[in-house]
């Protein structure tokens, strides 16, 4: 008997048409930067600020930036929610990922000393969520942050990362041409398999008052195998759902729903919405 293929005719197309939002997203994104009328998003974002004492804040993933967030910082912010979320785009895509957390930082800190948060949440994915864990378990704690949440995240690494070497060999190689951006291409190879610096990071503790949820699909191109998108902690909760794709998270409902979830409450087991709750065991419960 043929086994089953690992994903259905209808989420592979689902998949197609978010890479290809993502595409357009990114591609009025540009556009709009050349507006004689464009201001920089932190200058406009903070102009929107109701008061809100919560603030989550997003991080992208290689190859991407502020447009890959659009849509649920869009439902995040949603008056209900009481939420004032940030959008996080400023690091080149391959520099070393402790540069990157570095940066992020000094915009949160800077954003925190100009509002009246109080209780603060991270967002990140894909590469964003090793990004989001960098600050959470390695800085210098923030102040009120409570919990930090990934989507698609390579958390004990990736073999598709095994590009990183090639553009990490790319990059040096255009430093001789005058004026080219001094990207150093370590990111890249930060998330593979077995790199030393998710060893170091997978060896550092949780913070005790920091929840930490990963949220991933049970069939990810760019995350293989994708039981790697499991955090190695007991005390971590990993969220594989029964749906395809890298991209999915970025624009699914249901899953923007499931974000939600996953900062204000604790996250229970549901039969009507198919998610799978794995331990960092490899045990599964329907």
């Amino acid at each position: 008997m043929p086994r089953p293929l690992p994903i259905r005719l209808g989420g592979a197309v689902r998949e197609a048409a978010y890479i290809a939002k993502n595409l357009v997203d990114h591609g009025v994104a540009l556009a709009m930067r050349f507006s004689p009328r464009h201001q920089p998003y932190l200058t406009r974002r903070l102009r929107t600020y109701r008061g809100q004492r919560s603030a989550v804040f997003l991080f992208h993933g290689y190859l991407q930036w502020g447009p890959t967030f659009n849509r649920l910082e869009k439902l995040l912010d949603l008056e209900p929610l009481d939420l004032f979320p940030v959008n996080c785009d400023y690091q080149p895509y391959s520099q070393d990922l402790r540069r990157s957390a570095d940066e992020e930082r000094s915009t949160i800190d800077w954003v925190l000393a100009k509002t009246d948060v109080r209780e603060v949440f991270l967002v990140g994915h894909s590469q964003g969520g090793i990004i989001a864990r960098e600050i959470a378990q390695r800085q210098t704690p923030i102040r009120g942050l409570t919990r930090v949440v990934t989507l698609s995240s390579p958390h004990q690494g990736t073999y598709t990362a095994h590009v990183g070497n090639v553009n990490w060999a790319v990059t040096r190689a255009l430093r001789v041409v005058p004026g080219f951006p001094r990207i150093d291409g370590e990111s890249g190879r930060q998330i593979n398999v077995g790199s030393r610096y998710l060893e170091s990071l997978n060896a550092c503790p949780l913070p005790r008052d920091v929840t930490f949820v990963s949220i991933f699909n049970h069939w990810d191109p760019f995350v293989t195998p994708t039981k790697n998108a499991r955090m190695p902690y007991p005390e971590a909760t990993n969220i594989c759902l029964d749906k395809p794709g890298h991209f999915h998270p970025l624009y699914d409902v249901d899953t923007h729903a499931l974000v939600v979830r996953a900062l204000f409450g604790r996250l229970r087991e549901s039969q009507g919405e198919r998610l799978d709750l794995a331990n960092t065991r490899g045990a599964h419960s329907r």
